[in-house]
């Protein structure tokens, strides 16, 4: 089986350049954190758009807003929005700022299946990486700096929070 460093050579023999290592590291992490969400207890009872959803309602947002984030049609987050509902998972409710305008909001119950995603994103994060407690800290904090970087200047087309 051929190991890392062998898949990250370019045709010529050579390493690929790091910012494409970054990358591909990035999207095994990714990718084997989605899978292993895909099994979690809890996580399991819920979709992978109703989590995604979930993660992004760390405080009341607007339907509008959060469709924007998510890059989809507000008719998807509408859709997603029910299941959650029906689930008790969130509480629709008309923004306070703007009444024609509704908002959504983790009931307690969603409140604590948000808290334990988290919990185990965490513990399968920690997991997957092997990193120690200093090298997370250096990552978070270069990830932060890339991610205000896009922030700031706008994110592209078709990219989702």
């Amino acid at each position: 089986m051929p190991t890392l460093a062998d898949r990250l050579l370019d045709p010529s023999g050579g390493q690929l350049p790091q910012e494409l290592r970054i990358l591909f590291g990035h999207f095994v992490l990714s990718h084997a954190l989605d899978e292993q969400m895909d099994h979690c207890q809890v996580a399991s009872a819920l979709t992978k758009p109703e989590r995604k959803l979930m993660m992004h309602l760390g405080v009341p947002r607007r339907m509008g807003q959060l469709a924007e984030d998510l890059n989809t049609q507000p008719s998807t987050v509408t859709a997603v929005a029910d299941q959650l509902e029906a689930k008790a998972m969130v509480l629709r409710e008309r923004d306070p700022d703007d009444r024609r305008a509704w908002q959504l909001r983790l009931t307690e119950a969603g409140q604590e299946a948000r808290s334990d995603l988290i919990e185990r994103i965490v513990a399968q994060f920690r997991e997957l990486s092997g990193l120690s407690p200093d090298e997370m800290t250096q990552l978070a904090t270069l990830m932060d700096r890339v991610a205000e970087r896009i922030l700031q200047n706008g994110l592209p087309k078709g990219f989702t929070l």
